[in-house]
């Protein structure tokens, strides 16, 4: 697998991020942030912050964090990660689709097959939206399993997935009868090897990460990502799915989806929200966490969290 240096040196983000649809790695929080995030994330989903051992299934519980959680929430606001992906996206208008927390257990066998967000997001045009991915446990490299990504691969369009729902079965790719049961992928969705080789270049890049750092990645890139062979803890990154506000629109539409406004040019002082603008129109706004919140904020916050995902399953896995 190639190294990251010998596309990142001298490039910019939105250089790179045009001519290999993934740019990084970014300095965007300190690594103090970055370990302040991960004790609220921990906290949140039961994880004992000495052991590491889970206390209940994180799996729902880690999707829109940043409704609830104020360390999430200030990240997913953050002056030098709006930046990047404005500068990425070349827009002022950006919503918030979504949030989930990534994590691998150490010595652990799952997986993130190669795939494209596209795939099953219900978000056209993809070439609109990116996924941010931030590192919160450090180092996030090979032997923990970091991102790669598929060189110029978003200039293909979107390509075909097989998927595996359920683990009832073992369930074998038609190609190399390889056993993807553990991928963790939400449908177990994978892009065929008969389909990589099509690609050029063929060959992934990892991008090997710091606690603090981020890459960007176009829904339409296809990336992967190891299992976490290392012993000394959980690989934890946060993912946070950004599109442009003026141009995208919902394609499954048995829920209107909820998001979260981030900037306007229609607002530049970022103090309001637009009432006339395309993301008004087809999707519904989440509320902001406030600053310093209560009990009974957070408690709101949960409950307008607990629909927004309702909505979000619904068209993810309804069609």
């Amino acid at each position: 697998m190639n190294c990251i240096e010998s596309i990142h040196s001298g490039s910019s983000t939105s250089h790179q991020y045009d001519v290999n649809g993934f740019a990084g790695p970014i300095d965007v929080l300190t690594q103090d942030e970055a370990k302040h995030a991960l004790d609220e994330v921990c906290t949140e989903l039961l994880v004992d912050p000495d052991t590491q051992i889970r206390k209940t299934d994180r799996n729902k519980g880690r999707f829109k964090l940043h409704l609830i959680l104020p360390t999430i929430d200030s990240i997913a606001h953050h002056p030098l990660v709006i930046e990047a992906v404005q500068s990425a996206l070349q827009t002022r208008d950006l919503c918030l689709w979504s949030s989930d927390i990534n994590w691998k257990d150490p010595n652990s066998d799952g997986f993130f097959a190669p795939h494209q967000d596209s795939t099953y997001a219900g978000l056209s045009p993809p070439s609109k939206c990116l996924t941010a991915w931030i590192a919160l446990s450090d180092p996030v490299g090979e032997t923990e399993g970091c991102l790669s990504f598929y060189p110029q691969s978003h200039i293909r369009g979107q390509l075909p997935h097989e998927q595996a729902i359920g683990g009832g079965s073992i369930q074998r790719s038609k190609d190399d009868n390889t056993n993807i049961n553990s991928n963790t992928l939400s449908l177990g969705q994978y892009i065929a090897p008969s389909q990589l080789e099509k690609l050029h270049p063929p060959t992934p890049v990892a991008v090997p990460l710091r606690a603090g750092q981020m890459t960007l990645h176009s829904f339409y890139t296809v990336h992967a990502s190891g299992p976490n062979r290392s012993s000394s803890g959980p690989r934890v990154g946060l993912a946070l799915r950004y599109f442009d506000a003026s141009a995208v629109v919902q394609t499954k539409t048995n829920s209107k989806e909820m998001v979260t406004w981030i900037s306007s040019s229609l607002d530049p002082s970022g103090t309001g929200i637009p009432v006339s603008s395309n993301m008004t129109k087809n999707f519904d706004l989440e509320p902001r966490l406030p600053p310093h919140p209560t009990e009974e904020d957070i408690e709101r916050m949960r409950k307008i969290r607990d629909e927004a995902l309702r909505r979000e399953e619904a068209n993810y896995f309804g069609s």
